[in-house]
């Protein structure tokens, strides 16, 4: 199994068994947990479907490390990663 971590650009569409629409959920769903607890992410990632899938997320920069074309296919795609929960910043 791959490990994914979130990058910029994904959307964070679920915690554990909690379907995330708005910014609020998202915060109403971490609320709910504990610091060091470990929780399953749901996200959705763009890829570039026109190749072997490669991650769109953000650098602007393909698989195979060629520049993205304007006109390429996006899709994207849904995903699970586990996340430790780490200290609220003050």
């Amino acid at each position: 199994m791959d490990v994914v971590d979130v990058t910029l650009g994904d959307i964070i569409v679920g915690i554990d068994d909690v379907d995330i629409m708005s910014e609020a959920d998202l915060f109403k769903a971490l609320d709910l947990r504990k610091v060091g607890e470990t929780v399953s992410v749901r996200i959705l990632r763009a890829v570039d479907s026109d190749s072997s899938g490669g991650d769109v997320s953000g650098n602007g920069v393909g698989k195979a490390g060629n520049a993205l074309r304007p006109a390429m296919t996006v899709k994207r795609v849904e995903m699970t990663v586990k996340l430790k929960l780490g200290e609220k910043a003050e």
